[in-house]
């Protein structure tokens, strides 16, 4: 291949096809316990609602819930993985080996996302209440709630502790 504009962007054209198949290959597990917040700025902070419970019936004077000056904070970071292509293998026509490691960067890319996710989750960094994401005394209000167990996950279990919530 003569190595020009019009050929270069044909083959980054490909190449984006293969991260793009890659991408949508990976877990999205983390969607399931997680949002997207878009982001335009370094960081970004994030009130918490406290003690918001849900809807109830609205029967005589409003319910007002207090919600907490507590915020976090999430700072932005930047990640990259960067791959050079032989120039030789784009004038010898053999480019197309990197389609599969093209795509292999792109379900990279995508995973990051739920590797954040369990980072934040089960990271040793402090939340609001200055406790990990899971403990065993993290208080609401005038209640204090466990969210971890010791115990082996059963269905019985599990259903037990849903009924507490």
């Amino acid at each position: 291949m003569d190595i020009n504009r019009k050929n270069m962007d044909a083959l980054f054209a490909g190449f984006k096809s293969n991260f793009t198949n890659g991408f949508q290959l990976a877990p999205e597990t983390w969607k399931k316990f997680s949002a997207v917040v878009q982001s335009g700025t370094a960081s970004n902070i994030y009130p918490f609602l406290e003690q918001f419970g849900g809807m109830s019936e609205w029967q005589s004077e409003r319910n007002v819930k207090n919600v907490s000056s507590h915020r976090i904070e999430v700072v932005n970071r930047d990640f990259e993985e960067t791959v050079s292509i032989c120039r030789n293998d784009i004038e010898d026509d053999q480019y197309g080996i990197y389609g599969t490691l093209i795509a292999e960067m792109g379900r990279h890319a995508a995973k990051l996302w739920q590797d954040l996710a369990v980072e934040a989750l089960l990271g040793n960094g402090n939340w609001i209440d200055e406790k990990p994401f899971f403990c065993a005394d993290r208080v609401y209000g005038e209640s204090a709630v466990c969210n971890t167990t010791s115990g082996e996950l059963t269905a019985e279990n599990y259903a037990a502790a849903r009924k507490t919530m």
